[in-house]
């Protein structure tokens, strides 16, 4: 109990603070950079913003025209001297696993990948590993060990809000290379496709054409954190890569129980936690390449997940903090704070004090929060960046600790129009 008070009193001084300050996210108002044909590239409070239309391999050529030139920097630094350079992979070792998850993508990503290389002049492998530096990651440490799980989300509504409305916060952590890249490669990607499906915003690296955070016109908001820990390290070469098959489930379900429907029927790839929120609610998707469970919150509006499956139908074992970076303990913080707002409810101002609060302290021991904004150093993860969202109005604000501050972008203007 006395650590749950000094818990709340943390966030409750934070809070003040921020308020006193006057602290809060700019209403940024995206400057245009650039276009081709019907694709823009804008900055938006420092973030860019790319916004794509048409069919897919039309947008895929904006995609490539627009920052082609990025893209190709980006592989640069980001696969030949991270990976290839270093003799962590061989160029055809990664040239053959971007072949490979070519032939496994839906047709979607197929017109994407092509229309890129085409505008860009870059070959398809460069333009799939470009946009896939997570997976290489996630292959070199499949290849070599090291830690794969280290995000952590909550969402909160009903009572713990203001309105009642959903409310996410998300921490994304992954190795201090995504921090340095994402200083220049950060980057929103809004697509709005002219085939009837729907119009879907994404965060992430440029190139990237699939997304750990992203919400859709239809008020669909979706999040991802590792799950091997839980199910095993096991990816599976022959299917869809996971994101990918997320990213169809989003361009085709126009709700919350649609997404279900479709995601229940799929096997997936690899094995992560998925929140799942709209208007009214979230819920977690446990995934492993051989099943899902949906654990809901139970008799509270508030949840929240790091990197362990909790459902207790799996039968599987979950482990008590440090293991799995901390996964219990950082799951535990994200939910008090999602409960322990102040009064009134929860709103954004108070979810970005929660993100300001560190899970590391200046001499290494454990702090209060769950973000990581300072490296430890003695440890890779950091937080590359954080997103919070109400998806009943299709608002984000995105921090990506590098290169912005807070940025609010009114998806709803871009989704919708």
């Amino acid at each position: 109990m006395r650590k749950l008070i000094l818990l709340v009193a943390v966030v409750a001084v934070a809070f003040l603070l921020l308020q006193v300050n006057g602290y809060a996210a700019p209403a940024a108002l995206p400057k245009p950079v650039k276009e081709s044909g019907a694709g823009k590239l804008y900055d938006a409070g420092g973030i860019k913003l790319v916004v794509l239309s048409g069919t897919f391999n039309e947008m895929g050529k904006q995609y490539g025209a627009l920052l082609g030139d990025k893209i190709s920097a980006l592989y640069e630094t980001a696969i030949n001297e991270a990976f290839i350079k270093k003799g962590l992979f061989t160029q055809e070792e990664l040239d053959a696993f971007a072949d490979n998850t070519f032939k496994t993508m839906p047709m979607r990503q197929k017109e994407l990948v092509r229309g890129m290389a085409q505008a860009s002049g870059l070959s398809r492998q460069k333009i799939i590993l470009a946009g896939d530096v997570v997976m290489v990651q996630v292959l070199a440490r499949k290849k070599y060990g090291g830690n794969v799980t280290s995000c952590s989300s909550a969402a909160a509504w009903g009572k713990y809000t203001v309105d009642g409305k959903v409310l996410t916060a998300r921490n994304y952590d992954f190795p201090d290379l995504f921090r340095s890249l994402v200083k220049d490669y950060g980057l929103i990607v809004v697509y709005k496709p002219s085939d009837g499906s729907n119009s879907v915003a994404g965060v992430g690296i440029t190139g990237g054409i699939s997304f750990i955070d992203a919400l859709t016109d239809k008020g669909i908001y979706v999040e991802v954190n590792n799950g091997v820990d839980s199910a095993g390290f096991v990816l599976f070469n022959s299917r869809t890569q996971a994101m990918a098959q997320l990213m169809n489930l989003l361009f085709d379900a126009d709700d919350a129980q649609e997404f279900y429907n479709l995601a229940s029927g799929t096997r997936f790839s690899y094995s992560f936690i998925l929140m799942v929120a709209d208007a009214s609610s979230a819920s977690f998707y446990e995934i492993a390449p051989w099943d899902m469970r949906k654990r809901e919150a139970k008799d509270i509006t508030a949840i929240a997940a790091a990197n362990q499956f909790d459902d207790p139908s799996w039968g599987i074992l979950s482990l008590p903090s440090p293991a799995v970076w901390y996964s219990s303990l950082r799951e535990s913080i994200m939910l008090n704070f999602a409960k322990s707002g102040p009064a009134g409810g929860v709103d954004e101002k108070y979810m970005m004090s929660v993100l300001d609060i560190p899970f590391f302290n200046e001499d290494g021991t454990l702090g209060k929060g769950a973000a990581v904004l300072k490296k430890n150093p003695k440890d890779d993860e950091v937080t590359v960046w954080q997103v919070i969202t109400r998806p009943a109005d299709l608002k984000m604000w995105v921090r990506m600790p590098t290169l912005t501050g807070w940025v609010f972008v009114d998806l709803k203007k871009w989704l919708e129009e």
